[in-house]
């Protein structure tokens, strides 16, 4: 098979730690066939951190800032003769929607030709494809707002705030962007096909990669990371926002919310 680099780019709240973990889990398994990269790290953080930025203040320096990063992410791959690669950090999709002043994920596309195009340079006739997990635009927020829920700018109920980003739970048309923008395949794994299978939502990535069966059977499930709440608990941290506590009081009321 052809040299294949797999960057899983995205998006947040679509299994993507879940992903993470079990990548992290299986790294040694899988080293006969492919390498994982995942955004641990020094290195990994700032990177990420550059993505952030570039999606809140997109210009010359933050792309220069991000192609910095980047390339000191990739500076310690070596792949070997036949050796495949998966790559994967949520945040090369730019700021979760819901953040201030991110109504959705407009950078993307921006932030994936970046990637492509210097995977291409670091490692010249590999073949090179874009995975983003997705979900039903109904869950996907409901499981945004909790997570925003936890941080103190959100006031809004679970009804306002999905009205206020449906625009940035339609994948496809995204996708599609992204697709404008790079010259290579870019697949959407549906959170609700790769979830329910043995190993979980990494599953889509394992059969983009080809994955022989040899090593994939031999892989131990890894427990589902990072699970939402429920939209009642997100609710009652929005109370909590709502409420003008001082940011020490605020953060005490909600661990004791959560341990309850």
């Amino acid at each position: 098979m052809p040299p294949r680099i797999l960057l899983h780019a995205g998006f947040h709240k679509t299994g993507s730690s879940s992903v993470q973990a079990a990548l992290r889990a299986h790294a040694a398994q899988l080293a006969p066939h492919c390498q994982v990269q995942l955004a641990d790290g020094i290195a990994g953080r700032t990177m990420m951190e550059a993505a952030r930025l570039l999606s809140r203040q997109p210009g010359v320096p933050s792309r220069r800032l991000f192609r910095r990063a980047f390339a000191a992410w990739l500076a310690p791959i070596d792949l070997s003769d036949g050796q495949r690669l998966i790559l994967s950090c949520e945040d090369l999709a730019g700021h979760m929607p819901g953040h201030p002043g991110i109504e959705a994920y407009q950078k993307a596309p921006r932030l994936a030709a970046i990637a492509v195009n210097m995977l291409a340079e670091r490692f010249p006739g590999t073949e090179i494809w874009l995975a983003y997990g997705t979900r039903a635009p109904g869950p996907w927020l409901q499981s945004v707002h909790w997570q925003q829920a936890q941080h103190p700018h959100l006031t809004e109920s679970l009804e306002d705030f999905a009205a206020r980003l449906a625009p940035a739970a339609d994948f496809t048309a995204l996708l599609s962007q992204v697709g404008g923008e790079c010259a290579v395949p870019v697949v959407a794994m549906a959170l609700e096909r790769h979830g329910p299978r043995r190993l979980g939502p990494v599953e889509g990535l394992y059969d983009l990669i080809g994955l022989p069966d040899a090593i994939r059977t031999g892989l131990v499930p890894v427990p589902r990371a990072n699970g939402g709440g429920s939209p009642e608990l997100a609710e009652a941290l929005v109370a909590l926002n709502r409420q003008g506590l001082a940011p020490e009081a605020l953060t005490q009321a909600k661990r004791t919310l959560l341990a309850g």
